[in-house]
């Protein structure tokens, strides 16, 4: 009992010198409570704070509640767990343990106190709707702090956990929106942010979204969301591809060769041992433990090839979304705010190239066949002289065709409303690199260049070239953010898009800026002919 005691009295004289020496800057108060940050080198970082309360037990698959409040000072120093998620062994060091209590967000604002609310920017981070989390240390926001910013990144759903539908769900709470919880976090943070921000010296009047691979695709589901309509100002895009709307599914009615999210729910079910459409269903669903939700291979309907489906992800609810991607853009129906969209020059995800280029053969034929009836438009564009080995066709094609081409359609269709679009590419290769990118700057390569944290995934090996590369990205990056224009004082002059000029950004592999007309654009436009299928 004495040394307990003692431990108390200790724990106890702690917390009140760390109240002493904090400083002042340190303390904010918001909504739910008073929050204590830490101050390092000039930027202040609040880390853990809850923007809705854990979505646990009969609040697994509901929308996000709003947080609990609390008394006295809640410390802000630590991040909290990533979403629940499968992990694969040593990737992604760093990073904190994931939780099914994990709607939490995080806050680096500049030390000195600006006169001005300071522009927001908001990190969605990727993962194939499948995985990620805001503790990932290349998502630092110190460096974008740096630049008078105030930064927010946070955890949403992802997974099962995250995009689930079953029948006995769409009949409990029958008014609220059903099967993108992910979605929902995301604007339940943007809520937040428009709630809190000004607590932290920022302006909730000017906004920007950002993210990449499935956080660009999320970036563009909330573009066509009218549940996120004026929760943020401006928009970057990076490396979507066709992953946000496009190719969602819908809710609660099969399509030809496309299961609804409700069909995905009820197969799952069935293996485990679960039957029915009520509430009892739904209870013993709820009642699974959170590491049985993680395996995306188990549950599959009938005849569905996994190569080929994509579950994990956005679906067509009526309420979160209304309707496909293309449609939305096409007949002008989605938020419209200043947009900065592109991709990397070899822009093909993980899991894509794992499987060979999403599956095909060993002939030119296969390595084409994606885009009949437009294949010999594409060869010819690609592969005029008949160089190019089966590996690099199918890997340049697929990267115009996932990733690249796409970015290029969403640029064409704000500037179809008339609406400040600049578009982008990231081709520049590290030295020590140019062996394994052989054919071009690889998804998620950027990433690390935006946020000043090459370190993490470079270590010593980060030249005067790379750091060079990262200052001007940045710069374009969060001047972006600031007025709607990425341009300014230092910079090469990044034009506005239009689909007649279709003028481009490029970082190139030498580390240089190109400006001016798309050298891609005729690959681009065989591999668009062949796109509109898709679409």
């Amino acid at each position: 009992m004495k040394i307990k005691s003692k431990l108390k009295i200790v724990v106890s004289l702690a917390i009140v010198l760390l109240s002493l020496t904090a400083n002042a800057g340190d303390t904010v108060k918001i909504k739910q409570g008073t929050l204590r940050g830490q101050t390092t080198k000039g930027i202040t970082s609040f880390l853990g704070i809850p923007y809705a309360k854990p979505p646990v037990g009969d609040l697994r698959w509901r929308t996000p509640q709003e947080p609990e409040s609390w008394t006295g000072i809640r410390l802000a120093n630590s991040f909290c767990s990533d979403c629940m998620q499968g992990i694969r062994p040593g990737l992604f060091e760093g990073r904190k343990e994931p939780s099914e209590d994990c709607l939490y967000l995080n806050v680096w604002r500049p030390e000195k106190k600006s006169d001005e609310p300071l522009p927001v920017m908001v990190w969605i981070y990727g993962g194939a709707w499948l995985g990620g989390g805001s503790s990932f240390p290349e998502y630092n926001g110190r460096a974008i702090a740096g630049k008078d910013i105030v930064f927010v990144s946070f955890n949403y759903r992802v997974g099962r956990l995250g995009f689930f539908a079953h029948p006995a769900l769409s009949e409990e709470f029958p008014d609220e929106p059903k099967g993108n919880y992910g979605l929902m976090d995301q604007i339940a943070a943007l809520k937040w942010v428009q709630e809190n921000i000004s607590a932290f010296g920022g302006d909730p009047e000017n906004v920007t979204i950002f993210g990449e691979s499935a956080g660009g695709g999320s970036v563009e589901a909330l573009l066509q969301s009218p549940m996120a309509s004026g929760l943020f100002h401006k928009a970057i895009s990076q490396s979507s591809g066709p992953t946000g709307v496009q190719t969602a599914r819908l809710i609660d009615e099969d399509q030809p060769g496309r299961p609804s999210a409700e069909s995905f729910g009820l197969a799952f079910a069935k293996v485990k041992g679960i039957e029915g459409n009520n509430a009892n269903a739904l209870k013993k669903l709820r009642a699974l433990p959170a590491d049985q939700l993680i395996d995306y291979t188990e549950g599959l309907p009938e005849k569905t090839d996994i190569t080929n489906v994509r579950w994990g992800g956005p679906m067509i609810d009526g309420k979160v979304l209304t309707r496909q991607e293309y449609k939305s853009y096409t007949e002008g129906s989605f938020n419209k705010v200043p947009l900065m969209t592109g991709a990397t020059r070899g822009d093909l995800p993980g899991p894509i190239v794992a499987g060979r280029v999403a599956g095909v053969g060993t002939t030119m034929e296969s390595a084409l066949a994606r885009f009949a009836p437009y294949q010999q438009d594409v060869l010819r564009a690609f592969n005029p002289d008949n160089k190019m080995s089966v590996d690099e066709l199918a890997y340049k094609t697929g990267s115009a065709w996932f990733m690249i081409e796409p970015a290029r359609f969403v640029a064409s269709m704000f500037a179809a409303q008339d609406l400040p679009v600049y578009h982008y590419r990231f081709s520049y290769i590290k030295e020590s690199m140019k062996d394994r990118w052989q054919y071009g700057t690889p998804h998620f390569a950027e990433v690390h260049f935006l946020f000043n944290t090459l370190e993490s995934r470079y270590g010593t090996d980060v030249t005067a070239e790379d750091q060079n590369v990262a200052d001007m990205m940045l710069s374009y990056w969060t001047n972006f953010a600031k007025t709607g224009n990425p341009n300014g004082d230092g910079l090469a002059t990044w034009p506005r898009y239009s689909k007649t000029t279709d003028l481009i950004l490029d970082f190139l592999p030498d580390g240089s800026i190109y400006s001016g007309p798309d050298p891609m654009k005729e690959k681009l436009d065989a591999v668009g002919k062949a796109a509109e299928g898709r679409k």
